[in-house]
């Protein structure tokens, strides 16, 4: 059974360049996977000491954001109090959540 993408390919008119007919070969051998995987991740102070202050704010949120960047990972939402954080985010099936 072809997919919706190569049957759209295999529905348009025949007069496109050979290069779009090496598209279409290709698109046939490969799947489309949809994903959705969010996670709720909640981090705390040692013994829930209130030192999440707006200084360590600044550069607690500038190591998560840049860490989400480096592994493809997107941040939906993040928030704090004092002595804990918690951040929603997705993750890639090709990452281990417990890496």
């Amino acid at each position: 059974m072809l997919s919706r993408w190569a049957e759209f390919i295999e529905a348009l008119p025949k007069h496109y360049p050979a290069e779009f007919s090496q598209l279409q070969r290709r698109e046939r051998n490969l799947t489309m996977t949809y994903w959705r995987l969010h996670y709720h991740i909640i981090w705390s102070t040692m013994d829930r000491q209130p030192i999440l202050t707006p200084r360590i704010e600044k550069v607690f949120y500038g190591v998560i954001y840049g860490k989400a960047r480096e592994l493809d990972l997107k941040i939906h939402a993040a928030g704090n109090v004092e002595d804990h954080a918690h951040v929603v985010l997705s993750i890639p099936p090709k990452i281990a959540v417990a890496d």
